[in-house]
């Protein structure tokens, strides 16, 4: 199977955050939104449909991991 090209950088500043942008993947524009779990101490993302219909929340921010790895969108 091969691997889909990434980006590898997402860039945001810690005073942002929680912070919502626009992203695109695979040729679509989706919404990302970064949080920060205080009581643990790590950021999550969450990623949403334009229409803020959710597909992906809480995924933990590890660097230097791809994100969303072994996630089969079923819609």
């Amino acid at each position: 199977m091969e691997r889909m090209k990434y980006n590898s950088i997402i860039s945001f500043s810690i005073e942002e955050v929680p912070v919502i942008f626009e992203v695109k993947l695979a040729s679509i524009v989706y919404l990302m939104a970064i949080n920060y779990n205080d009581k643990y101490d790590f950021f999550t993302i969450d990623l949403f449909e334009l229409d803020k219909t959710p597909i992906i929340l809480s995924e933990k921010l590890i660097l230097n991991q791809p994100l969303f790895e072994g996630i089969i969108d079923s819609r």
